[in-house]
């Protein structure tokens, strides 16, 4: 395993939701709170900015190109290079004080992403279940997916696509759903492994070619491998940031997990990579994303 390497700092309050577009060779990630999406080119290191001005939760790629979004206040496309935004739903247009955060698409090309309230937006405050997980289809249609949920996070599914692994992070669990590829229900979820008090709070979330779960640590400035057959962990990474977010498998191989990190509820001078785009190569392999079809 190679050595952990801060890649982009760019100071994110929130770096999150990595995600590896290969047709670019770019690892595009968002700043939550700073309401932009971010792109690095791998050949060349040049990074671009689309600014959202709204929080923005999560983005996907789109097969037709650009992004689709989950924004403040719901879905919304994004164009590239402008930065037009074309709002597609408002699941939540009765809670205003609730926001969408992370997201991802499966492998039908449907776009997944769930709610939270923006009092948590420090990533503590008081657990209140508000929010839901939601699925946005190819056709635009929204399905409100699982409810009662306090802080709705990383999500991912299992190299066979049987299982929907998804992260409320109060819960400090995994959750495993049955999962149907062809018509995007779940069913009642097990738990597919426990992150305990000392390790932080379970963030961001990716699976890898082996089918092991990749979990940021929020609180606990590391990145933990773990198998969701048996809950065992097998590995932890330390990453320099105390506030790990998210992370995602890309480069041509897909042998580079890129880590994104945030700044909020940092002391910058211990940690002064905070909010910065970090990447390390554990030794396994992870798989290309889906795209939106819509």
């Amino acid at each position: 395993m190679e050595r952990v390497s801060l890649i982009v700092n760019l100071g994110c309050a929130i770096g999150e939701g990595p995600v590896y577009d290969a047709s670019a060779d770019r690892l595009c990630w968002i700043d939550i709170l700073g309401g932009k999406i971010h792109a690095y080119r791998l050949a060349d290191g040049s990074v671009a900015s689309i600014a959202v001005n709204q929080s923005v939760g999560s983005v996907a790629l789109r097969e037709s190109g650009g992004f689709v979004a989950a924004l403040q206040n719901g879905f919304c496309f994004i164009d590239e290079p402008d930065g037009a935004l074309r709002e597609i739903a408002a699941p939540e247009r009765d809670k205003p004080n609730n926001r969408m955060n992370d997201g991802k698409c499966d492998s039908k090309g449907r776009f997944w992403a769930g709610t939270m309230s923006r009092d948590l937006d420090s990533g503590y405050g008081a657990y209140r279940p508000e929010g839901a997980l939601y699925c946005l289809d190819a056709d635009l249609t929204v399905t409100r997916k699982a409810k009662g949920v306090i802080l709705s996070n990383g999500i991912d599914w299992s190299p066979d696509d049987k299982t929907l692994y998804y992260i409320d992070t109060p819960t400090r669990t995994v959750a495993a759903y049955a999962f149907d590829a062809e018509t995007g229900a779940i069913g009642s979820p097990r738990i597919a492994a426990s992150v305990p008090e000392s390790m932080g709070m379970p963030d961001g979330m990716c699976v890898d070619a082996e089918g092991m779960l990749w979990v940021a640590l929020w609180g606990g400035h590391a990145v933990s491998r773990w198998n969701p057959a048996t809950g065992e962990l097998l590995e932890t990474i330390e990453i320099p940031a105390l506030n790990v977010s998210s992370c995602a498998f890309g480069c041509k191989d897909y042998g580079e997990l890129f880590v994104t990190t945030a700044r909020v509820g940092t002391d910058v001078s211990q940690y002064p990579g905070a909010g910065g785009l970090f990447s390390v190569r554990p030794g396994v392999s992870g798989r290309p994303c889906n795209l939106f079809k819509g």
